[in-house]
């Protein structure tokens, strides 16, 4: 069963969606009702805290179990990004090229 729980930032509300045992999908962004909201689990509350902490520059790296689902090629993406630096950018012909996919 998949949980689900939204978090407001400084980038506007955030969809967080967890499995039981890590956090599957985030999303920018939501028009669903409010009434979708799941329970607040501890990994849900987590996740919520590390993301504000970060956007504050409070935390540099997350410590969260990941699980993400989506194809191959959107999951050399992520993986891809989670290895830019804190603070630095990365062009999407950077991103490809990295994942030998320009």
């Amino acid at each position: 069963m998949k949980n689900v729980f939204y978090v407001e930032t400084k980038l506007g509300k955030i969809k967080i969606v967890e499995n039981g045992t890590a956090i599957t999908h985030m999303y920018f962004g939501s028009n669903e009702p409010e009434e979708i909201q799941g329970l607040e689990t501890p990994l849900l509350a987590e996740a919520a805290k590390q993301l504000n902490e970060y956007l504050a520059g409070k935390r540099k790296n997350f410590d969260l179990p990941l699980a993400p689902e989506g194809t191959a090629f959107q999951k050399a993406v992520w993986n891809a990004l989670q290895k830019i630096p804190y603070g630095e950018t990365c062009s999407y012909g950077e991103v490809a090229k990295n994942i030998e996919r320009p």
